[in-house]
């Protein structure tokens, strides 16, 4: 929550570069403070030493029929919120002329929603309705927020279009979390399903995906296409198997 409105004041009153020297200061006190308070959880016994580009094991995911949908699920979600956080600002400032200070209080608000989802409404849902359904519920929302959002016409609907936003990515964030405990690496160090490195390509690709359609294709089109990929990842949820993995 406060991160977006930090930047974003900063931002508006102190010039471009001070977001980006906030943030690396914090860097600093974060990594000195890691380095001081943070014990190593990895068991010495489970320390290996692999090579610095080692696709091995997402080929070895994938190559498992079982684990393809979670793969796909991994690498469509991130790529598609990674890309309409780079489309939002674009479309908003031209809209409606946002800047900086416009932009922290709308991710403000979508802070506060993921603080009051995910500290006090997710845990309860979850227990009724399970993981899985919260993580398909989770995309389908954020795909129609997502592809939505180019037709509010005022400032105000862009604020009531992020707050369904908000909500199911908030709902979704945890339960692709809770959904799978099979993925925990469990103090071994390793993760056999190659989630992480799946799920890493997705906000890569993501962003130099929706600024070249953006270039290319214009905004609507653009906030449909990211919009989409979501819907297809929740589609793509539904052949997730209901026990968990």
């Amino acid at each position: 929550m406060l991160g977006p409105l930090i930047g974003g004041l900063a931002d508006h009153y102190a010039g471009h570069l001070a977001p980006g020297l906030i943030a690396a200061g914090l860097s600093v006190v974060n990594f000195f403070s890691a380095s001081a308070i943070l014990r190593e959880s990895l068991a010495v016994e489970h320390r290996t030493t692999r090579p610095l580009f080692d696709l091995g094991h997402m080929v070895e995911a994938l190559a498992r029929k079982a684990l393809r949908p979670l793969m796909l699920v991994w690498l469509l979600a991130p790529f598609a919120f990674a890309g309409y956080t780079v489309v939002l600002p674009l479309q908003t400032a031209k809209a409606f002329a946002w800047g900086a200070r416009e932009l922290g209080w709308l991710f403000v608000l979508i802070g506060a929603i993921a603080a009051l989802v995910q500290g006090l409404l997710f845990g309860r849902i979850e227990r009724h309705t399970g993981a899985r359904a919260l993580l398909i519920v989770g995309l389908f929302g954020m795909g129609v927020s997502i592809a939505a959002l180019p037709w509010a016409g005022t400032s105000l609907l862009v604020y009531a279009w992020t707050v369904p936003l908000a909500f199911t990515n908030s709902l979704f964030a945890p339960a692709r979390r809770v959904w799978c405990p099979c993925t925990r690496t469990h103090g071994t160090g390793h993760d056999p399903r190659g989630r992480p490195g799946v799920r890493r390509a997705g906000p890569q690709l993501g962003p130099l995906a929706a600024g070249l359609a953006y270039d290319e294709l214009g905004q609507r089109s653009t906030f449909l296409l990211v919009g989409g990929v979501m819907l297809l990842g929740g589609v793509v949820a539904l052949w997730l198997p209901k026990g968990g993995g």
